[in-house]
């Protein structure tokens, strides 16, 4: 089977769980799974939009492609933005996907194997569950609930050394 359609076909479900297992150890190394401002104000509270994304972020284009295509596997279709190369850096590669619904689909996926970001997974879980309840309408503006899982999302994804030992209690 040729590499760009091993996950479009994906029948085996060894193979497809060695790809979940691949794209989380990915999301784990080398991408974010935030709440992030969307850039649109909402019209009832003036505030900015906020959605749910992960991103992955690298200089090998093979891997954000392979990355890309188990994303579509799994039914979370993810695009790719790229920076342009400068005299001293190389040409960067950003896999995001965004969305309530493609980043649910995306965790219920990956959770079982994600490690490092499985706090923020789990809080971004949290976020969308809140936002999707039945009854509950879109443009609302944020609980204090809400807002708290977001700090939280934030804190587990601030730079520095933690100590591994808290990691494993």
């Amino acid at each position: 089977m040729s590499e760009t359609t091993q996950y479009e076909t994906m029948d085996n479900q060894h193979t497809n769980l060695i790809g979940l297992a691949y794209l989380a150890g990915i999301i784990d190394g080398e991408g974010c799974i935030t709440i992030e401002r969307n850039g649109k104000r909402r019209k009832s509270t003036g505030r900015l939009g906020l959605q749910p994304s992960i991103t992955v972020t690298n200089t090998d284009c093979n891997l954000i492609a392979h990355c890309e295509q188990i994303f579509a596997s799994i039914g979370a279709q993810a695009y790719i933005k790229s920076s342009i190369a400068g005299k001293r850096n190389k040409r960067c590669y950003w896999l995001v996907c965004k969305g309530q619904e493609k980043v649910r689909t995306a965790l219920k996926a990956l959770l079982p194997y994600l490690v490092a970001k499985r706090g923020q997974a789990q809080l971004t879980m949290k976020f969308i569950e809140s936002r999707t309840t039945d009854g509950h309408p879109k443009g609302k503006g944020y609980s204090d609930d809400e807002l708290a899982l977001i700090e939280d999302i934030q804190e587990l994804n601030q730079r520095g050394v933690r100590d591994c030992r808290q990691a494993s209690e």
